[in-house]
């Protein structure tokens, strides 16, 4: 719920409320284990937390809005039991949209959400059975964060899933600068950061965190025989192209470059247009054959490539990366040289003034949250307005490195946060903040 909770009035609850059994959710409500992904990621589980950032308990509720489902007192001061029925009512009122991370963990509405039915509170025992947390916060310190690695509970980590242990591995993860927090919410950024950790440590990549993934955080080896990924296929950093690929299809030995997909690939990429691009660096001499998975031979290639190039060294293929790879001519515009300027191409069609750039007021928030990773053009609004600002950043639309810092920076000064998730605030903030 952090930082996207802003009521503009108080709710009006006019539906009375229909016992259900106590020991299970009612049809409709979001089950047990939802619930508990969503407090896992807003507050690795723990009722009891206050950070003084405004937001409260295991649900991470702010004032107004815990007032507004008839709370009393600080909701960090209440018991689980009652968090959890004040959030079941929430959910009835509003469905998941005061919480980002019910976004970020893919949960789903039920006819419920938004029906305006009040709760009453045995409907709400099943969520957390009758009170206590299903996760309570991991220390770093029980992790072995820095140390030798804890043993690993045999339990295969996989995307969409929440588990207590994975607390431990992200911990480490954020101790070698990867930016995790501990939900121990397997997402799309753990995803990224599992691949990788998996290249750097030459293991064949897969989606999931086995034996292997789990020493490797720890900068060792296992010595456990890891079950066998469920899927994708283990992808080769260098052996067959992409199935379907030709040379022909993508152009191989041409004398411009394709279209470019308008997709920038990063380390841990698995993509059938970057093994084009690496087939065509493979006929140029680079150790390349097209697997269209970014590992440690294609940053290599690739930060030749700039070098010859004259393009400013980065860890991505963008535009100007994409293009070099046959010509050496970008297709779409280059950065305009300056402090401002970042290594990926403004995006196309975004200028000064449909952008905002400069006015008193942001313009309307698209509606979308941006995260590391993503790629979009009103998030190439948003930093053009802050590179005018004085950050380093340019308008290219994609979330690297550059724009978490200035994301987590103006939301430090406005007391957002500092989360790096850029929402409606963070948006606002770009042009009517500090």
């Amino acid at each position: 719920m952090r930082r996207a909770l802003s009521l503009a009035g108080v709710l009006v609850v006019v539906v009375a409320s229909v016992t259900i059994a106590a020991a299970r959710p009612a049809a409709a409500d979001p089950s047990a284990s939802n619930w508990a992904a969503l407090r896992q990621c807003e507050s690795s589980g723990d009722y009891s937390t206050n950070t003084s950032n405004g937001y409260y308990g295991a649900y991470q509720f702010d004032q107004s809005t815990w007032d507004s489902v008839g709370g009393a007192g600080l909701p960090s001061d209440a018991s689980p039991a009652e968090q959890d029925y004040r959030a079941l009512y929430l959910y009835r009122m509003r469905g998941w949209s005061p919480w980002t991370c019910a976004t970020l963990a893919g949960l789903v509405e039920d006819s419920s959400a938004g029906s305006g039915s009040v709760p009453d509170r045995a409907e709400a025992v099943y969520i957390s059975g009758g009170g206590a947390g299903v996760f309570m916060p991991v220390t770093s310190s029980s992790c072995n964060v820095g140390a030798a690695p804890p043993t690993w509970g045999g339990e295969v980590f996989t995307q969409g899933h929440t588990y207590r242990a994975l607390v431990c591995w992200q911990k480490q993860m954020d101790h070698l600068g990867f930016a995790f927090t501990g939900t121990g919410y397997f997402g799309n950024h753990t995803l990224s950061v599992v691949h990788q950790l998996q290249s750097q440590f030459g293991i064949a990549q897969s989606d999931v965190i086995d034996a292997q993934t789990w020493a490797a955080a720890w900068g060792g080896q296992s010595t456990a025989s890891p079950p066998a990924p469920a899927a994708p296929t283990p992808v080769a950093t260098t052996g067959p192209g992409w199935p379907g690929n030709t040379a022909a299809s993508c152009h191989v030995g041409a004398n411009a470059a394709p279209t470019w997909p308008k997709r920038v690939f990063t380390q841990g990429s698995y993509d059938r247009d970057l093994g084009c691009w690496q087939m065509q660096m493979g006929s140029r001499g680079f150790n390349l054959t097209g697997t269209g998975y970014f590992g440690v031979h294609t940053l290599t290639a690739l930060h030749q490539l700039q070098a010859q190039y004259g393009i400013a060294r980065g860890d991505t293929v963008d535009a100007a990366t994409w293009a070099a790879g046959w010509s050496g001519e970008p297709t779409s515009v280059k950065p305009t040289p300056g402090p401002a300027a970042s290594s990926v191409a403004l995006w196309t069609g975004n200028t000064a003034a449909n952008c905002h750039v400069g006015a008193n007021a942001a313009p309307a928030w698209p509606g979308k949250w941006f995260t590391q990773g993503s790629y979009d053009r009103d998030l190439g609004c948003w930093q053009m307005q802050m590179g005018r600002r004085g950050y380093h950043l340019f308008g290219s639309g994609y979330y690297g490195t550059n724009t978490l810092a200035a994301a987590k920076d103006i939301q430090n000064r406005n007391h957002l946060g500092g989360t790096g998730l850029i929402g409606e605030n963070t948006w606002n903030a770009a042009w009517s903040s500090r």
